[in-house]
C-alpha cells in the first residue's frame, strides 16, 4: 500500500507571518462552497444552462440550511452563468450577506487533464489552459489564511459548478489537481473549508447533502 505524501507547504499562500503568531484567539476563515443546482439547456433561451425545477428546489434547501446556521456572512458570490446567477438569487433571499456579486472565474470547465482520464470526448489543450488559468485566479483570490488582525471568524459563500469545487479542494488540500475527476460533488451540496492563522487547511465537509431528500440528490 502506498503511504507516501508530500510534506505540507506552510507558506502555500505566500502569507506566512514573520515571527511569532498571537494564538490568543485564532480567528478562522470559513469558505462555504455551494454546488449549483441541477441545470439543463433550454433551447428557447439559448445555449446557457438554466436551473431545472429540481435545481431550484435544491437551492432553496441550501438557502434554508445556511439561514438556519444564523451566521454573519461576509459575502456570497456566484459565477456569471445563468444557473449560477439563478442560484445566487434564490440563496440571497434567505441569507443576509454584507456583499454579493458574480465572478467570471467561477464558471464551469475542465481544469487539467484528469489522471486517469475519464473524458468521453477529447478536449483541446488550449481549453484546459484557459480553464485552469481562470480557476487558479479564483482560487488564489479566495483561499488564503486570515489576516493577522482578524479577531472574529469569517464566513464566505461561493456558488460554483462541481468541477470548480473539485479543483479548489485539490488545491486547498495540496493534492494533485489531476485527481479532480476521481470523486463527485452532488448538485445542491455544501463543501466547507476552514483556514486558520497558521495556514492550516481542513475540509470539514465535502459534498454534504443532509439538507436534501435522498431522491432529490443529483450529479
Amino acid at each position: 500500500m502506498q503511504t507516501r505524501i508530500s510534506a505540507w507547504d506552510i507558506d502555500w499562500d505566500q502569507r506566512e507571518p514573520c515571527g511569532e503568531v498571537d494564538l490568543g484567539y485564532c480567528a478562522d476563515r470559513h469558505i462555504i462552497l455551494v454546488c449549483e443546482g441541477q441545470n439543463s439547456v433550454d433551447k428557447k433561451a439559448g445555449p446557457e444552462k438554466k436551473l431545472t425545477p429540481l435545481g431550484q428546489e435544491q437551492m432553496t434547501r441550501v438557502a434554508n440550511r445556511l439561514a438556519e446556521l444564523n451566521l454573519s456572512y461576509c459575502y456570497i458570490m456566484s459565477s456569471t452563468s445563468i444557473a449560477g446567477q439563478e442560484s445566487l438569487a434564490i440563496i440571497s433571499k434567505e441569507i443576509d450577506a454584507k456583499k454579493s456579486g458574480v465572478n467570471e472565474s467561477l464558471k464551469d470547465g475542465h481544469p487539467v487533464v484528469p489522471e486517469p482520464s475519464r473524458l468521453l470526448t477529447p478536449i483541446p489543450d488550449h481549453e484546459f489552459h484557459q480553464n485552469v488559468m481562470k480557476m487558479e485566479y479564483a482560487y488564489r483570490a479566495t483561499f488564503h489564511r486570515p489576516d493577522a488582525k482578524m479577531s472574529e471568524d469569517s464566513y464566505e459563500v461561493l456558488i460554483c459548478p462541481s468541477n470548480v469545487i473539485k479543483y479548489f479542494i485539490c488545491r486547498a488540500l495540496q493534492l494533485p489537481a489531476a485527481g479532480w475527476a476521481r470523486f463527485a460533488i452532488p448538485q445542491g451540496s455544501i463543501t466547507w473549508i476552514i483556514i486558520d492563522k497558521m495556514g492550516n487547511v481542513a475540509a470539514e465537509s465535502v459534498g454534504e447533502t443532509g439538507h436534501l431528500d435522498f431522491k432529490k440528490i443529483t450529479f
